[in-house]
């Protein structure tokens, strides 16, 4: 009785070993190529930004003023209002050597800023949706979060936010809208986003 299980002892750990010896090439493979695009973008010169799509904020269009008052609200608006002139541009899902690579070494801080920028614009908007929708505003929230999302935000909670308001309306083909928007994402919360999409729909067909 004791060879079967030693011979199947034996075989798991051949295995094992197999496997663990795969991994750690296909681990040194891959920290080789990062290395070496690592290398290539630290020697790229600098090259034109020109095909940047900067933001312009649509500050005509954006619910200004709608709860005069609220401390939040207004605190939201004032952080927007200094996006007319600033550079923001969304740079979700490439690294700093895909940006290296594509824009030159030398450009890296000034993109960072950029990105940077654009990140801290789209949480505002997303924050002064929220409160907005707290005030009971959800249709000037909708059109917050249409903007955000419009500019490539991964926010998953604007999206389930901006979801909740078209269900709320009966406007499943506003959703159904949103989740092909969410489709073309760059970002690890695609799935989670398109999945509750795909359970909002579900719960109204």
């Amino acid at each position: 009785m004791k060879f079967p299980f030693l011979a199947s002892f034996i075989v798991f750990g051949i295995t094992l070993t197999y496997g663990m010896r795969k991994a750690s090439r296909r681990k040194e493979h891959e920290d080789a190529f990062y290395w070496e695009r690592e290398r290539e973008a630290n020697t790229t010169l600098r090259k034109p930004l020109d095909d940047l799509a900067f933001l312009t904020v649509p500050m005509e269009t954006l619910p200004f003023g709608a709860c005069p008052g609220d401390e939040v609200i207004e605190d939201c608006e004032r952080l927007v209002r200094t996006y007319e002139h600033k550079k923001a541009v969304n740079l979700t899902g490439l690294t700093n050597t895909d940006l290296k690579l594509q824009y030159g070494a030398p450009n890296l801080q000034i993109l960072t800023i950029y990105d940077n920028n654009y990140t801290q614009l789209v949480r505002t908007l997303h924050k002064w949706a929220e409160a907005l929708c707290q005030k009971e505003c959800p249709q000037q929230a909708r059109i917050i979060l249409e903007y955000a999302i419009s500019t490539g935000s991964d926010i998953s909670k604007s999206y389930s936010l901006l979801a909740g308001i078209y269900s709320e309306a009966g406007n499943l083909d506003a959703i159904r809208a949103l989740r092909e928007q969410a489709l073309t994402l760059r970002s690890l919360t695609k799935d989670m986003i398109v999945r509750h999409l795909d359970s909002l729909l579900g719960e109204n067909r």
